[in-house]
């Protein structure tokens, strides 16, 4: 195989960090650093956006949560994403349920997330939609 190297401008290196520590789903790792690259972002005039970045590995970790388990307390939640508190968890997922993101139910009574099956055949047929479009037979979609 062919190996070509690929000069990265400096520029761009503090963004692919960045989509590293996002990739490693660690929020702590990524507040860190987001703080210790905070001035570069300024300079850049895309520190709000990064600051979406971080808001939004909440989201994503508690979506992988949705693929793995069906049922999980709100505690659990919160420490498999890093939130501080059981409360916190509720938040994000009420919003997410909210938003259409994840489909789940909350019983108020023990504290237990309802993680419904429905998230995997909606995404199933999402990308089964995307692929037939792709391929060009439905283009009316």
């Amino acid at each position: 195989m062919l190996r070509t190297c690929i000069e990265i401008p400096i520029i761009l290196i503090p963004y692919i960090d960045l989509s590293a520590c996002y990739a490693s789903g660690k929020y702590s790792d990524l507040e860190a650093f987001i703080q210790s690259n905070v001035e570069k972002f300024q300079s850049d005039n895309n520190l709000g956006l990064v600051k979406q970045v971080l808001s939004s590995l909440y989201k994503r970790n508690i979506q992988r949560l949705t693929q793995t388990y069906l049922t999980l307390s709100l505690q659990d939640i919160a420490n498999a994403v890093q939130l501080k508190t059981p409360k916190e968890a509720e938040m994000h997922v009420l919003r997410m349920i909210q938003d259409g993101e994840i489909f789940a139910t909350i019983n108020q009574k023990d504290g237990m997330t309802h993680l419904a099956l429905v998230i995997f055949i909606h995404n199933f047929i999402a990308l089964q939609v995307q692929y037939l479009n792709c391929r060009g037979h439905y283009d009316w979609i």
